[in-house]
């Protein structure tokens, strides 16, 4: 009975630091081929199942702070790919993949759209409905595209007003020029 009893205090002790997140890395062992030898042999499982979660739970962080950092530095070309045996950790690896492909696709909306603005192409627009941040640089940047399209309108129509006051200054200028040979034709006569 006291090996028993000391036997359950052990496994109690042994589960009360489990509980309190003290480290696991030590075994339960009780030397005995009964039903107390048998629980601390799936108690040592339990524990070593454990610590690989939690080990793995920890590549898998360090990894995706590692893609973090490279997305704060513009490059959306990454994604998570490593796997959890937590299926929650698996669908925030998902959530985030999702999250980076989109963004990735909506810069290159807009990318598009610039690249098309630079070639005098400002009729470009992109048509993605976003909130927030993505959404406002979406509408800016159709916004410059309406605004540089109506910007080369008033330089066409200008350039057009320019060559009529040029082909009047001209035919002024030749009229002028006939004028003055004339004068001097019959000044001289």
């Amino acid at each position: 009975v006291k090996t028993l009893t000391d036997t359950v205090n052990a496994l109690k002790y042994r589960m009360n630091d489990v509980i309190e997140g003290k480290e696991l890395d030590e075994h339960f062992e009780i030397d005995s081929k009964d039903e107390t030898g048998q629980l601390s042999k799936l108690f040592n499982t339990y524990i070593k199942k454990v610590n690989v979660g939690i080990s793995d739970d920890e590549l898998f962080i360090n990894n995706v702070a590692h893609i973090v950092e490279k997305i704060k530095y513009g490059n959306y070309s990454v994604l998570v790919k490593d796997k959890s045996s937590n299926e929650n950790i698996e669908h925030l690896k998902d959530v985030l993949n999702d999250m980076i492909l989109s963004s990735s696709k909506n810069l290159r909306l807009i990318q598009d759209a610039l690249q098309s603005y630079q070639k005098a192409d400002c009729t470009h627009k992109i048509d993605a409905k976003l909130e927030g941040q993505m959404g406002e640089l979406i509408e800016n940047s159709n916004y410059l595209g309406t605004n540089i399209s109506s910007l080369l309108g008033l330089i066409v129509n200008a350039n057009g007003v320019l060559q009529n006051a040029v082909g009047s200054l001209f035919s002024g200028s030749k009229n002028l020029n006939h004028s003055v040979e004339t004068q001097n034709e019959s000044l001289t006569k």
